[in-house]
């Protein structure tokens, strides 16, 4: 299990256009990375589902995606269903996490 200042030390390690483009990669993408009225928003349902999914916006859809980042990071190994599902797909390993998608896909 990961501790908090490994999770500190780490958080910058992923690139925005990392999880985008892992996104880009799922089904339904254009569902979870969107332009509405002139604002970019990315959303966690890609991982969480839309009973606890969350939405981000920003200027830039790098930007969104930074702030999912962050959320995500906050919720590793954190008390929720939200928290069960982050830590279990493995992030911030973004392969870990495209297998686990891939494997609820399947389910």
């Amino acid at each position: 299990m990961e501790t908090i200042k490994t999770i500190e030390a780490n958080k910058n390690t992923i690139n925005p256009n990392e999880i985008i483009n892992l996104i880009k990669r799922l089904p339904e993408s254009e569902h979870h990375i969107f332009e509405y009225g002139g604002v970019n928003y990315v959303t966690t349902e890609w991982l969480v589902g839309s009973f606890c999914g969350s939405s981000f916006s920003g200027d830039t859809f790098e930007s969104a995606a930074k702030k999912m980042i962050d959320y995500l990071y906050r919720h590793i190994n954190h008390d929720s269903l939200v928290g069960k599902i982050v830590t279990q797909s493995g992030f911030p390993d973004l392969k870990k996490v495209e297998d686990f998608c891939a494997q609820s896909d399947e389910e």
